[in-house]
């Protein structure tokens, strides 16, 4: 996800709907989260076949210029999952 351009020392939120296509509640959280960057999904855990909005909240490190990326490594039931390209965490 893209939080477009922000302010050393500033910071930027943003809230995404996920859903949860299964036929049974999962439950969403996020490890090995960079300092600077804080998940939320409510409601927690996600209803079968139901909807939650995941926030997410970033703040800029005035110690670092240019282009930035904050990762985490999404956590479903107890499983950390991967990307397909085989990444760990996911990128905002």
């Amino acid at each position: 996800m893209k939080c477009g351009n922000m302010e050393q020392g500033g910071q930027k939120s943003e809230s995404v709907l996920v859903a949860n296509i299964s036929d049974k509640p999962i439950k969403v959280s996020f490890a090995d989260a960079d300092e600077n960057l804080s998940i939320s999904v409510k409601p927690n855990p996600i209803p079968a076949g139901g909807t939650a909005e995941m926030s997410f909240t970033v703040k800029a490190d005035r110690k670092v210029w240019g282009k930035n990326t904050y990762e985490a490594a999404p956590v479903i039931d107890g499983k950390t999952y991967t990307s397909s390209e085989g990444h760990t965490k996911i990128g905002i």
